[in-house]
C-alpha cells in the first residue's frame, strides 16, 4: 500500500475510533450526572484528573517505542526492535509499581481532601482503587502495544479502543441505574478500569503476534538504551501534556476550593473541547511515525512535503472544529445536559459553561494548527526546544490557575482565562517558526498554504453557522444534526477545491476506486512502491 494511502486510512480509522468514544462519552456524562448528581459525579471527575497527572511518569516512552520501531524497520534492522521495546517495558513496569503505591496514598486520604459524605467513604476509596490498579496494568502493557503505531496498524488500535468504550458503556448502562449513589461511584471505577484492562490486553497481544521479532520479557531491558529513549519521550510527553495540565489542575482545585458541582460545570466545557481535540490528534496521529521513516531514510524532500500537506489538511479539520465549538456551544450544552441543568438557574449556568468553552478554544486553536508541524519535527527527533517552551507555558498556566482559584472569588470562565492566557503566543508564533526552521520549510509558505488557505475554505461554514444561530436556533438533536451536516458539507466542498491540490484529488479518487475494486473482488494496482515516493 502506498504511504500516502496508508496515511489517509490510518487517519480515518483513528477518527472513527474517536467518534465512537465521543458518542459514548456524550451519552454517559449526562446519564451519570442524572443518577449521581453534580456533586457526586464531580468526585469521579477529580479522580480522573489526578490520575492524568500520574501519566507523566510514563515519560513519553510510548511515543519513543513507536519511533524506534518505525526507525529501525525503515533501516531494515528488526533485530534491534526487541531490545528497545523490552527496555521500555522494564521502565514502565517500575512506573506501574509506583502508581500502585500512589493509589494507596490517594485511597487513604481521598475522603479528607474532598467533600465525601461518611456513608460513601468506602465506595469512594474502592472507586479510586479500581481506577489506579487498572492504570498501573495499562502502563506496563503500553510498552508493547506501542509497537502497533510503529508498524502503522492503527486499525487494531482503533478496534481495541472501540471495544474498550463499548465495555465501559455496557457496564454503566446495566449497573448504574440499579444501584445507589455509593455503589454508583464503584460502578464508574469498575467500568473505567475494566475497559482499560481489556483495551491494553488486546493491543499487547496483537502487537506481539504481528511483531514476531519481539518477545514479552521486560526483565531483559537494556539501561544503555533507556536514556536515549527517555530523552525523546520526555520531550514528547511534556509537549503533549502542557496543553492539558492547566485545565486538569483547574478541575482539581475547583473541586477542592470551590465545589465539586462547579468542577462538574468546568468539566462539561473541557469534555466538549476534548472531543474536538481528540479528532484533531487522531487525524494527524500517524504523521509522526511516517516522519520517522522518512528521517531514517534521509529523505528531506518528503519531510518538507509531509509537513506542508499534513498541516493543510489538519488545519481544515481544526478550523471546522473551532466553528462548531464557537457558534454551537450553547446549543450543544442545552441539548446535551438539558436546559434545566442544574435547576432553576440552569440556563445561566450553561451560558457560563459555553463562555468557558469559547475561551478555552482560543488556546487550543493555534495548538491544533501547529500540531502537524510538531509531529514532523517530533518524528525527526528535534523537539527539545518545543518541549522547553511547552513546559514553561504549562507551568505558567498552572500558576495563574492556582492563584485565581485559591486567592479570589471567581467564576469558572475567569479560571478558563487563567488557563489560556500563557498559551496563545507560544503556539501561534514561536512553534511555527521553529518547526519550519528545522524542516527547512519557508515560514511564509507554511503560513499561507498551511493556515490561510484552510481558513478561507472555512469562512462560508462560519457565516452559515452564525446565521443559523441568529435566526434558526436548533431545539432538537435532529435539527442540530442537519445544521452541523450542512456546515460540514460546506467545509468539505470548499476544502476539496481550495485546500486539496489537483494531485491529491486524483490520488484520493484513485484510492477510493481501488478500495471499491478490492471490495468487489478485483485487484488493486500493486505496481507502486510501498513508500509511494
Amino acid at each position: 500500500m502506498r504511504q500516502k494511502t496508508r496515511l489517509i486510512l490510518n487517519s480515518l480509522v483513528s477518527v472513527a475510533a474517536q467518534v465512537v468514544g465521543v458518542v459514548v462519552r456524550f451519552f454517559l456524562v449526562p446519564f451519570a450526572i442524572g443518577i449521581l448528581g453534580q456533586h457526586h459525579y464531580g468526585l469521579w471527575v477529580v479522580v480522573g484528573q489526578m490520575f492524568a497527572y500520574v501519566r507523566i511518569l510514563e515519560a513519553g516512552l510510548i511515543s519513543a517505542v513507536a519511533r524506534e520501531v518505525a526507525l529501525h524497520l525503515g533501516r531494515g534492522e528488526p533485530e534491534k526492535v526487541d531490545r528497545h521495546v523490552n527496555t521500555a517495558g522494564a521502565y514502565l513496569g517500575l512506573v506501574g509499581l509506583v502508581i500502585v503505591i500512589l493509589t494507596g496514598v490517594v485511597v487513604c486520604f481521598y475522603t479528607e481532601w474532598f467533600d465525601v459524605e461518611p456513608q460513601y467513604h468506602w465506595h469512594a476509596r474502592a472507586m479510586v482503587l479500581c481506577a489506579g490498579l487498572a492504570l498501573a496494568y495499562g502502563v506496563l502493557q503500553n510498552a508493547y502495544a506501542a509497537m502497533l503505531g510503529g508498524i502503522q496498524r492503527y486499525d487494531i488500535i482503533a478496534g481495541a479502543t472501540i471495544l474498550d468504550d463499548l465495555l465501559r458503556l455496557g457496564i454503566i448502562l446495566v449497573l448504574l441505574p440499579r444501584v445507589g449513589v455509593g455503589w454508583g461511584l464503584l460502578v464508574l471505577g469498575l467500568a473505567m478500569g475494566g475497559g482499560q484492562v481489556l483495551g491494553s490486553t488486546l493491543r499487547t497481544l496483537s502487537a506481539l503476534r504481528l511483531c514476531p521479532y519481539v518477545r514479552w520479557r521486560p526483565w531483559r531491558g537494556d539501561r544503555s538504551l533507556l536514556w536515549g529513549m527517555l530523552g525523546f519521550g520526555i520531550n514528547s510527553i511534556i509537549f503533549t501534556m502542557s496543553l492539558t495540565v492547566g485545565s486538569q489542575l483547574a478541575q482539581i482545585l475547583i473541586g477542592a476550593k470551590m465545589s465539586t458541582a462547579q468542577a462538574t460545570d468546568f468539566s462539561l466545557a473541557v469534555i466538549l473541547l476534548t472531543a474536538g481535540h481528540t479528532f484533531v490528534c487522531a487525524f494527524g496521529m500517524s504523521t509522526r511515525v511516517v516522519a520517522s521513516r522518512y528521517d531514517g531514510a534521509r529523505n528531506e524532500g518528503m519531510l518538507r512535503h509531509l509537513l506542508l500537506r499534513s498541516t493543510r489538511y489538519c488545519a481544515l479539520v481544526s478550523l471546522a472544529g473551532v466553528v462548531v465549538l464557537t457558534f454551537f456551544a450553547e446549543v450543544l450544552l442545552r441539548l446535551w445536559v438539558g436546559g434545566e441543568y442544574p435547576g432553576a438557574a440552569g440556563l445561566a449556568t450553561l451560558a457560563q459553561v459555553a463562555t468557558t468553552l469559547r475561551i478555552l478554544t482560543i488556546a487550543y486553536a493555534p495548538f491544533w494548527l501547529v500540531l502537524p508541524a510538531f509531529n514532523v519535527v517530533n518524528g525527526m527527533g528535534r523537539h527539545k526546544f518545543p518541549a522547553v517552551v511547552a513546559l514553561t507555558v504549562g507551568l505558567a498556566s498552572m500558576l495563574v490557575v492556582a492563584v485565581l482559584v485559591c486567592r479570589a472569588k471567581v467564576g469558572i470562565d475567569a479560571v478558563a482565562w487563567g488557563v489560556v492566557l500563557p498559551m496563545v503566543v507560544p503556539w501561534a508564533v514561536v512553534l511555527p517558526w521553529y518547526c519550519c526552521r528545522e524542516a527547512g520549510q519557508p515560514l511564509g509558505r507554511f503560513l499561507w498554504e498551511g493556515w490561510a488557505v484552510p481558513a478561507l475554505a472555512c469562512v462560508p461554514a462560519a457565516i452559515a453557522a452564525y446565521l443559523l444561530n441568529r435566526y434558526h436556533v436548533a431545539t432538537t438533536w435532529w435539527t442540530l444534526g442537519w445544521q452541523l451536516a450542512g456546515c460540514g458539507a460546506l467545509v468539505l466542498a470548499c476544502g476539496w477545491f481550495v485546500v486539496l491540490t489537483r494531485d491529491d484529488r486524483a490520488h484520493m479518487l484513485g484510492a477510493a476506486f481501488a478500495l471499491w475494486r478490492r471490495g468487489r473482488g478485483g485487484r488493486a494496482d500493486t505496481s507502486r512502491t510501498p513508500e509511494g515516493r
